[in-house]
């Protein structure tokens, strides 16, 4: 994982569409309303590297952003889904 990104808790906020970034030594946020645009009902989220994958409920997607800004990679890296709820990383095998 890039250092940028290393132990860097995210809250999805279903109701408000937005997503919160928080210490992960004291629970504190760093910025309760991490703005990413265009999240429809965001439920889940996965961290891969510095890329967050964001199911979003509403509009059927999961869309991937850099975890550092927020900054839209493909916000449609998956679409056509019937309410995405909850996203899983396969990690590769270590032996």
């Amino acid at each position: 994982m890039l250092r940028s990104a290393r132990g860097q808790p995210y809250v999805s906020q279903d109701g408000d569409s937005i997503l919160g970034k928080y210490n992960a030594t004291t629970d504190v946020a760093i910025n309760a309303d991490f703005l990413i645009m265009g999240l429809d009902g965001p439920t889940a989220l996965v961290l891969s590297g510095n890329n967050l994958f964001v199911a979003n409920y509403g509009s059927g997607t999961v869309g991937e952003y850099n975890a550092t800004t927020g900054a839209a990679i493909n916000v449609n890296f998956i679409s056509g889904l019937g309410y995405p709820s909850t996203l899983a990383v396969a990690l590769p095998h270590l032996w």
